[in-house]
Parts: structure tokens; sequence; C-alpha cells
């Protein structure tokens, strides 16, 4: 009370004296009269808080002053213009409530972004925020920069504030955040962006997806598989499968050697027959880095198992450490599909060899289950110390129980009449107890039947007792299949004589083609020379085909051979191979620029003509820079042209290059030096007499034998008008 009868003192005594200071506070105890005439001049001096204490006054009309709007905003404006704080938050709530003023979310912005920048209260950096969100959007420059990276609420927008280059940082990983914070969608962005990239770790990306297929809908997973496809991951990303045994484990699962693991999990996700059982190892066991997920893993096998293209005997192989289940799986996929016989019947090694080691209740539930793996196993991939053992098993043992005829069944039979030959067998049948007879019985039963069987009983014919009879005999019966002066014959020779005659000379063919370690010369002789149909021999021609594509002579056969079956694509690549090889001497080079100018390979169709052949004359060159002959035949032929009806005419160059071509013995050498009887000088022909050329042409047509570039050379003097007289 004192202190208000002192300010009123000194307002009647003092009236313009220091009233000012004292505005605010008559002002706060409702003394609107008397806090008017105390700011109202240094208001209008530009005052900031008078300015404010005026402005407040007059908007709600206060003491004896009128309500005059406008003219309050404009002196809190003015306040707010010199950064009175007070002034400021008072605008900006203003302007988004629309109190006073009409509502402008702009405006409200601009004086919460002041009131932020002059340290005014936390609400004013949050009203900044959610205001420039709602102003420019949530995902642009200037809400992007107000997000808080540490918030988890905010990962979503930070992600797609970073893919539109707002923000710096890893779009992806702040996805993945947002997706375990429960955002579904975000998952799919992340993939999005990061299956396209090369070289990064996608380990985070798979690491989710066990999750993500528990959260995600239908079609959430659909779009990520076909995510998966389009950019192109698949079984090659696993490593080449390398099947390991050892000493200790017989069963020794496959292992992979190189690849991307994460990859590969991404092609097994999108049900790639090669990736799914590999995957599925990874995931059941938490191997490689993966988390366990069991129950991912299953829906793998499920979806490998439901695979038009599914790898049975990879299937199987995943159940070696649960033999009953083994066994009845291998079962179940030959009664279902008698076409699975041939896969399966080589994975039924693992019955066998617990048969043979006496631990047939493993997974055989009567003689019956016995039996069928005997019926349907293919020896030639048991180990022979094993296939001995079971063999001694069988005849001593088993086979002398009671079985009720179920061990002796004419499959069993047959089958076991297929055991093939081979040493080790025989001698360690021979070293088990009351075994000798049994491999003794076995010689003889297969001497007939094997050159390998037969040649170890005349080796050995005096240690093995073997009567000499049986040896003629089974000589009289093998004496062609077994001839082994074969061996001693060139692979063009053993050719010449298998067409002639093939059965006699197939076998010896197959044995060289089929070795582990192949002859590519061999390989590229038997390319170049057989006559008869490849269909004739059992070669594995896929592998040959990668063993020896190395070698420039042996891709040109293969590209040569594709080329006249008008498999040009697989032509064109082979005959690239053959071009671009850096570690041998170029061969193809001639055959891929002229498929080049016929428009043979898909690869070349969105070229220009232009483009086609420049692409062909730089092939060409790259032959005859290495010493290709037929190249410097080709490219010849191409700058050996009037220049008035080919703008890649150089006779200068055709000049150089037809002085090596004259030395060569090479047909298409020989076909350049006579083609230039028609010289590209239309004068200089006038003057030549070029029919010998065409006469030597015309007999050249008739061979048979010549290879395509130079046949394709050749109609280029068969088509002068002269030889067509």
């Amino acid at each position: 009370m004192l202190k208000k009868l002192f300010v009123l003192f000194i307002l009647f005594t003092f009236p313009n004296a220091l009233l000012a200071n004292y505005a605010s506070e008559f002002y706060e105890n409702e003394n609107y009269d008397a806090a008017y005439r105390a700011a109202y001049a240094d208001a209008l001096d530009g005052d900031p808080e008078s300015s404010f204490i005026i402005g407040k006054i007059l908007i709600d009309g206060k003491g004896s002053a009128d309500e005059n709007l406008s003219k309050g905003i404009q002196f809190i404006t003015s306040a707010a213009e010199s950064d009175y704080l007070k002034a400021v938050i008072f605008l900006a709530k203003d302007y988004e409530e629309g109190k006073y003023a009409s509502k402008s979310s702009s405006k409200s912005l601009k004086y919460y972004e002041q009131c932020e920048k002059l340290g005014g209260p936390s609400f004013c950096n949050k009203k900044v925020t959610s205001l420039r969100k709602k102003s420019f959007g949530a995902i642009s420059k200037k809400s992007c920069v107000r997000y808080n990276k540490k918030d988890k609420e905010n990962f979503y927008n930070i992600g797609q504030c970073i893919a539109r280059n707002y923000l710096e940082g890893n779009a992806s990983s702040y996805f993945l955040k947002a997706f375990d914070n429960g955002k579904k969608d975000a998952y799919l962005l992340a993939s999005q962006r990061m299956l396209k990239e090369k070289d990064i770790n996608l380990m985070p990306l798979v690491k989710r997806i066990p999750e993500f297929k528990r959260q995600a809908s239908k079609s959430q997973k659909a779009k990520f598989i076909k995510q998966i496809k389009r950019y192109g991951y698949d079984g090659s990303f696993c490593g080449k499968q390398k099947n390991k045994s050892s000493k200790k484990n017989m069963f020794a699962k496959p292992k992979t050697s190189g690849g991307n693991n994460a990859a590969c999990a991404l092609a097994a996700e999108a049900g790639d027959p090669i990736a799914l059982p590999i995957a599925y190892e990874w995931w059941n066991n938490g191997s490689k880095g993966f988390p366990k997920a069991k129950k991912y893993a299953q829906q793998l096998m499920e979806n490998l198992e439901n695979n038009d293209d599914v790898d049975i005997a990879s299937i199987l192989r995943k159940f070696e450490n649960d033999p009953k289940k083994h066994f009845n799986k291998a079962m179940e996929y030959i009664k279902s599909n008698p076409l699975a016989l041939k896969i399966v019947s080589k994975e039924l090694k693992l019955e066998i060899g617990l048969i043979a080691n006496g631990d047939a209740l493993t997974f055989a539930s009567s003689f019956r289950d016995i039996a069928d793996v005997i019926e349907y196993i293919d020896w030639s991939v048991v180990d022979p110390k094993v296939l001995a053992k079971f063999y001694h098993l069988y005849k001593l043992d088993l086979v002398e129980q009671e079985h009720d005829g179920d061990l002796d069944t004419p499959r069993i039979k047959k089958n076991l009449k297929k055991i093939p030959f081979n040493v080790s067998f025989v001698r360690y049948l021979a070293s088990l107890k009351n075994g000798g007879e049994l491999a003794y019985n076995y010689l003889i039963s297969v001497i007939s039947e094997d050159c390998k069987a037969l040649d170890f009983a005349q080796k050995n014919i005096d240690t093995l007792d073997i009567p000499i009879e049986s040896i003629q005999d089974a000589q009289a019966i093998l004496i062609n299949k077994c001839d082994l002066r074969v061996s001693k014959l060139t692979m063009k020779e053993l050719l010449d004589k298998a067409y002639r005659d093939l059965d006699t000379y197939k076998i010896p063919i197959e044995n060289r083609m089929n070795k582990k370690r192949l002859d590519c010369n061999d390989y590229n002789d038997f390319l170049k020379y057989n006559r008869n149909d490849p269909s004739d021999f059992e070669i594995d021609y896929d592998r040959n085909n990668e063993e020896c594509v190395m070698f420039p002579v042996v891709s040109y056969q293969l590209a040569s051979k594709a080329y006249k079956e008008e498999q040009y694509d697989q032509a064109y690549e082979y005959a690239l191979k053959g071009c671009e090889n850096e570690d041998h001497p170029s061969k193809g080079c001639d055959l891929l620029a002229m498929m080049i100018i016929e428009e043979k390979p898909t690869v070349i169709s969105v070229m220009s003509d232009d483009e086609k052949m420049m692409e062909a004359i730089g092939y060409v060159i790259i032959g005859h820079e290495k010493e290709d002959i037929n190249s410097t035949a080709f490219l010849h032929d191409i700058y050996n042209q009037p220049m008035l009806f080919s703008k890649y005419s150089d006779n200068k160059k055709a000049k150089e290059l037809l002085l090596d071509l004259k030395t060569s013995k090479e047909l298409s050498a020989k076909i350049q030096v006579q083609e230039d009887c028609f010289s590209a000088d239309p004068l200089k022909s006038l003057f030549k007499n070029c029919k010998p050329a065409c006469a030597w042409a015309k007999r050249q047509n008739k061979a048979k034998e010549m290879d395509i570039v130079s046949r394709y050379l050749l109609k280029s003097i068969l088509n002068q008008n002269v030889c067509k007289q």
C-alpha cells in the first residue's frame, strides 16, 4: 500500500520523470490508465517494453482507452521488431490462434522462429518444428533440419530426408531403425535403396528378414521378393559348392567357397533353388553371422520342396543328422516322383554306411526298409571300404536272417550285380574275415564285363589262382572293348575309327574326354574332327567347356559349333572369350566380327550400323595385332573396298595387310590374295584377267570342310560379276 502511494505521489509530483520505469508495474497492478500515461511517450520513442504495454492496453481497451486492435498490434509489432521477447511470443501465439489478428501459420512460424533465435522458452522450438511440418511438409528442407536424430520417433522421417538429400547420413540405416521401432513399410524403403547398391554390407537388412516376414502383409512380402529379383540376386552369389569327404566323416556336408552370404540369403528368400538349402543351414544353426531363426529356416525348406527346380540332393543332406527322417524323405521322393530316383539313389550312401557299420536300426524299422536301400542305392557313390563291409555283412549275415524274402528279391539281386569293380573294394573285402571267397567269386563274376577287372585278374592270375579258361573267356568277350592299343592313338585317329566303328572306340574316347585332368588339346581335336553325333558319347560337355574355354582354340570351336546350330548368342559369348584372351593367342575375332556385321547376336541389336561396323573392326584389329591371320584376312576384306561404296575403305592399309597375307598358307589369307585381283581401283581392274581367281574360288567352294569366316569371305569373289558369267 505504501509503495502504491509512493508511485501516485511521484506520478502527480513528477508526471514526466521516470514514469516509464513503472509502466509494467502499473499494468501488472491493473492500473491501466497510469500504465498508459507512464509508457506512451516512451512507446512513441521506440522503447519496446513501453510499446508492448501500450499495445496490450489498446487491443483489449483496458482502463479509459478505447479498444483499437489495429493500433495495438502495431505497437506490439514494433516491440517485436526490437526483439522484445514478450512481444514476439505474443504475436507468435496470436497469429497461431487468431484471437486478435487473423490466423496465419506463416506469420506465427516467423515469430516462433524469432523466439527460438532469442533463446525463448522450449515450446518455441517445438512450435517451429510443428509449424514447419504443417507449412512445408514433414519431408522438406526446412522441416528436415528440425529433427533430432536420436529421437526414435523421427527415424522414419530422417531416413526420407536423407534420401532426398536434405540431410547428411545413411538413409537405409534410419529406415531399418524405424522398422525396429514398428514402422513396417520402412523395411521396404531400406531394401529398395540397399539392394541396388554394390559392395555394401547387406547383413543389417538380411538379419531382419524373419521379423519382416512375421509382420509384413502378403503384398509387402511379394514386393520385397520382386525387389530381390529385380536387382539380380540369385544362386550365383552363394559361391561354388565343394563336396569334401574326410576320413573321419565320409558324409561330410558340402562346403562353399567364395560368394556373398547376405546376397545368397536374399536369393533364398526369392526362392532360388541353389540358395535355399545353403541359406537354410545358416538360419537353422545360426551360423555364418546369421541369427538363429528355426521357424524361418523351416519356411525356406518348405519353399525349396515346393520349387519346380528343387535340388532334392541338397534337401536330403539337411537331414543327415536325423537318419530316420533322411530315409523316410528319400522314400517319399522315390514314390512321389520316379524321376527323382537317379538323384535319391546317390544320397542313400548314408543308409548303406549305417548298414555296413551295423547301425541299420538308426533309420530302419524293418527288413523292408533295408531292402529298399539295397534296391535303390547307386553303388558308384559308395566308398570302396564301406561297400566291402556292407557286401561282407550282407552275404554272411543279413541274408541268413529270417527276413521273409525281403533281402533277396529280384530287384536286390539285379542291383547287387551292378556293384562296379574297384581294386580297393576287392582287396578290402578279401582282407575281412571269411571275405576271401567272397572277393574271388565277385571278381569271377565281373571280369567278363569290366575291362579294369579283367586287367586286374590278368596281372594277378597266379596270386588269385584264377583259371586261365576264365581269363580267356573274358578276353574273348571284351577283346574289342578292352583293346589297350587305342591308348596310343591320337584323338583325331580315334575319331576317324569311331566314325566307322563307334561301339569299339566309343569308350576310349569317353575315357579320355572324362578324365579328371582333361587334356584340352584332345578336347579341341574332338570338337574339330568328330563326325558322329555328340549325343553318341557320354561326355560331360558342360564340364569340358568350362575347363577348356580359356583356350581360344577351344572357345573358337565351341563358337563355330554354336553358330552352325544357330545359337548365335552362345556363339558370340564363346567367340568373345577367344578373341579377348590375354593369356593365349587370340582366336575367333574374325567370327565375332562377322556375327556383328550379320547382326546375329541380340546383344548388338541396340547398336546403329556405324556402331556395329566399328565394333567389328575393333575386334579384328585385336586379332590382327595378336597375329591371328584369319583376323588379318577379315580386316583386309573390310579395308579393300571401293571408296565410293564403303566409308571404311582404306587402300593403303589394305596393301600393308596384303603383304602379310601373301606369306600365309591359311585359306582365309589365300582368299584375300585371290580377291585382290578384283582391285578396289576400277582402272586397274580393267587390265586384269580375274577368271583364274573365279575358278579357284569355285573349286574351294565345293569343299565340305571350311571354317565359317572363310566361307563368308569366299562369297566376295563368287559374287563378282565376272565370276557369275
